[in-house]
């Protein structure tokens, strides 16, 4: 409901910003780190008390408030950026590569949280992330190849628009079966590091008939329905990598 351009102010005590780079002083305490940030949205007195209250309340760390931040753990602390960024009460929450360099319990721990807390407040959540596994949970993903959006919608509907089962075979020198079973069975078959990869209609068949191929060239195959990782090898034409320029999700 807020120009941009023009009613910048307005459209910024609607938002919390959670930056992909630390933005906290580890040499202050997290109390101290949400009380300076309190007084750049112009809170003081009591009412800054009962933010930082809240704000550390809602992601369970009231007992750490005057820990000091450089005792805490990467976990803990991209938590307290969430806090700093709930201060003001945003309805649109951004979230910018919050993850990154967590490990992966932290990383299921922070996005329960975030889950818990948009559940709760009703707040619209923005992110971007590099792990399609995270855009997986999101209702809405877009997908951005090199600055450019390869596809947008709900991750289910976007996974089941890619017809079929996705076979995978491990093996022994294995890429170097893929013009054999390109030739003998006709199915589209691409390298995917050191394992095959088919799109097939029915993956159980496709499986069988490239075990009959093959025989003990065969170390292992899997069968699993499409992922966002099929989505982007589909609309782009090429696999994901986490390089930062290749993809962000919403």
């Amino acid at each position: 409901g807020h120009n941009v351009v023009t009613d910048r102010d307005a459209v910024r005590r609607h938002i919390g910003v959670a930056f992909q780079a630390p933005a906290l002083d580890i040499k202050l305490t997290v109390q101290e780190n949400l009380m300076h940030h309190g007084h750049l949205y112009g809170l003081s007195g009591d009412h800054l008390r009962q933010r930082i209250d809240e704000s550390l309340g809602s992601i369970g760390l009231r007992d750490r408030a005057r820990e000091l931040v450089e005792k805490l753990s990467g976990g803990l602390r991209r938590r307290i950026e969430l806090a700093k960024a709930l201060m003001s009460h945003p309805s649109v929450l951004m979230l910018d590569e919050p993850t990154v360099g967590l490990d992966p319990k932290a990383r299921d721990d922070f996005w329960n949280l975030v889950r818990d807390l948009r559940t709760r407040t009703g707040m619209t959540v923005l992110a971007t992330t590099h792990l399609l596994e995270e855009g997986s949970a999101c209702d809405r993903i877009a997908i951005l190849d090199e600055g450019k959006l390869v596809a947008l919608d709900q991750p289910s509907v976007l996974c089941s628009q890619i017809c079929g089962e996705i076979v995978t075979v491990h093996g022994r020198n294995i890429v170097d079966q893929v013009g054999r079973i390109d030739q003998t069975l006709g199915f589209d078959v691409e390298t995917q590091g050191d394992a095959l990869r088919i799109v097939a209609a029915d993956g159980t068949d496709a499986a069988a008939r490239v075990r009959e191929l093959l025989g003990d060239g065969i170390d292992s195959i899997s069968i699993a329905r499409p992922t966002l990782s099929d989505v982007f090898r589909e609309r782009t034409g090429h696999a994901f990598t986490t390089e930062p320029k290749m993809s962000g999700a919403a």
